[in-house]
């Protein structure tokens, strides 16, 4: 089965921050896509997030130009988990060794497209969903508590680099074609449901207008975050 992948991707600072911490990569001749929602002040989350993209990257590069023979499904996911265990490793360090830094963590999500499955993960609470057939489906759990003091602020009870160790978790399912996939920082989710991002999908064609829908409708909601989207089609 050979299916093509096509992908767009916005970061939008929003209505309120000073500065955009979120980050997001594409690695199309991997098939790797990876975006990540910093947390800190001083610009720390914006420096952990910056970095825990390009570690990760690195790590996805460095492990396909070794691979000298097909990988099962389980060893790249063994191998993608360790990753994520060495990432967080390294920016907990980073934000022991600094003072500026200290406390200093972020999110992150990524989807691999490998062979004839799509394998995906999450630690925090940027999503990744799902649309097929005319429904939206979240694919992932937030790992963070609703702070009830504001509205729209989550507490964080896993990310990356608050803790010197993580378990995370490395999922995998079968790759259908047209399938549509959005990964998204919670700027957007936030502000806008889930009911209306599946509206938004149900009336938009291209890519780019799913994001520039997308990002619209946080504005209308007050868009109090910065709103990174990153869609990828299955075609």
């Amino acid at each position: 089965m050979t299916i093509k992948l096509s992908s767009y991707g916005i970061s939008d600072i929003g209505k309120v921050r000073e500065n955009n911490e979120d980050v997001y990569a594409e690695l199309p001749h991997l098939k790797f896509y990876a975006l990540a929602d910093g947390m800190g002040g001083h610009r720390a989350g914006e420096i952990a997030a910056r970095e825990t993209i390009a570690f990760l990257c690195e790590a996805i590069e460095h492990q396909f130009s070794l691979s000298q023979r097909a990988r099962s499904i389980e060893e790249v996911k063994n191998d993608l988990r360790h990753s994520v265990e060495e990432v967080n490793k390294w920016i907990y360090a980073l934000g022991q060794r600094e003072e500026s830094l200290r406390g200093m963590g972020t999110t992150l999500c990524f989807l691999l497209f490998y062979e004839e499955s799509v394998i995906y993960s999450s630690v925090g609470d940027s999503r990744i969903y799902r649309f097929r057939k005319g429904a939206l489906e979240r694919l992932t759990k937030d790992h963070s508590l609703k702070d009830a003091r504001f509205k729209s602020k989550n507490v964080l009870t896993k990310a990356i680099g608050t803790s010197s160790l993580l378990e995370p978790d490395i999922l995998a399912f079968p790759l259908k074609s047209d399938d549509l996939y959005l990964m998204c920082s919670d700027g957007l989710t936030d502000f806008v449901s889930d009911e209306k991002i599946e509206k938004i999908f149900n009336n938009t064609l291209s890519l780019n207008s799913l994001a520039d829908q997308c990002v619209k409708a946080a504005y209308q909601a007050g868009a109090g975050d910065n709103i990174t989207i990153l869609f990828i089609k299955a075609n």
